[in-house]
């Protein structure tokens, strides 16, 4: 099996436009008989405002879509986020706070 992880970032990698293009980037992979997986990662926010999470509708359609095409896709289940302990925050949280030292 053949796995694909995709963070979703909101405006950005989120509308069934980028699973399209996903799909034809990845169904060569299908076409040879392989099996394949996509990861699908709501983007964690560490307080920027150019990226912000995926809306979890925008999410779910963009899952659909995806599964549509013949591909297994599965959603992350996100976990610390809401304590900024989530992969990506704890690291940028950290340079935040040396760049204030």
């Amino acid at each position: 099996m053949t796995s694909v992880a995709v963070t979703l970032i909101d405006g950005i990698n989120d509308s069934v436009e980028q699973a399209d293009q996903l799909m034809k980037l990845l169904t060569p992979l299908l076409e040879q008989g392989l099996k394949v997986c996509v990861d699908l990662i709501p983007y964690n926010d560490i307080g920027t405002e150019e990226f912000k999470r995926a809306q979890r509708l925008r999410i779910e359609r963009f899952q659909r879509h995806i599964m549509s095409g013949g591909f297994a896709c599965f959603v992350r289940v996100t976990r610390g986020d809401d304590q900024s302990a989530a992969c990506g925050q704890l690291a940028t949280s950290s340079k935040s706070s040396r760049k204030q030292s």
